[in-house]
C-alpha cells in the first residue's frame, strides 16, 4: 500500500511475457486441482484471471502451439523482398506496428462491427459488401461527430476552404 493508501494508483510493471513452460504449469494446476480460475490466478500471481481461461482454451484447441509465444515484428531474415507470382507486388517488410498507428482504424472497425455487423447474418458476400459500403458512406457524409459538430467530410471541406 502506498503512503496515501491507494495501490491502484501505482504504476504496474509490465510483464515481459510468460514462457510456454510457465503457462503449462498454470494449465496443469488448473485442470488437476479443481480450484476456481480466480484461485489459480492468485496462486500464480497473474494480473488477470482471464489469462488462465484463455491459456486453457488455447491449449485445448491447438495444443502446445496455442500457448507458445508468437513472434512479433519482422518475420523474415531474408534481405530480398519476395515477389508474388507474375505480379509487381512485394511482401511488406516493415517494422513492428505501433498501437498509435492503428488506433483510428481500430476505432472505425470497432464502430463498424458494433453498429452494422453485430447480430446480423449476411447470406452472401455481396450483401455484406453492400452493407459495409453503405455504412462507410453514412459514416463519412451523414454521421455527425460530436467533436466536430458535423460529418467528417464536411469538416475536411471547411478546413480546405
Amino acid at each position: 500500500m502506498t503512503a496515501q493508501g491507494f495501490d491502484s494508483l501505482r504504476k504496474r510493471k509490465r510483464h515481459a511475457g510468460y514462457t510456454t513452460q510457465s503457462k503449462l504449469g498454470v494449465i496443469n494446476y488448473y485442470l488437476n486441482c479443481g480450484k476456481s480460475i480466480r484461485d489459480v490466478a492468485h496462486k500464480f500471481n497473474l494480473s488477470n484471471d482471464s489469462m488462465v481461461s484463455s491459456w486453457t482454451s488455447a491449449f485445448r484447441k491447438h495444443g502446445i502451439v496455442g500457448i507458445s509465444p508468437k513472434s512479433k515484428g519482422r518475420q523474415s531474415l531474408s534481405n530480398k523482398p519476395k515477389k508474388a507470382t507474375n505480379k509487381k507486388i512485394f511482401q511488406n517488410m516493415s517494422r513492428k506496428g505501433n498501437c498509435l498507428d492503428n488506433s483510428p482504424m481500430e476505432n472505425f472497425f470497432g464502430l463498424l462491427k458494433q453498429e452494422m455487423y453485430h447480430g446480423i447474418i449476411y447470406t452472401s458476400f455481396e450483401e455484406m459488401k453492400q452493407a459495409i459500403d453503405k455504412y462507410i458512406y453514412c459514416y463519412n457524409y451523414k454521421r455527425i461527430k460530436s467533436k466536430f459538430r458535423c460529418s467528417p467530410v464536411t469538416y475536411r471541406e471547411r478546413l480546405a476552404a
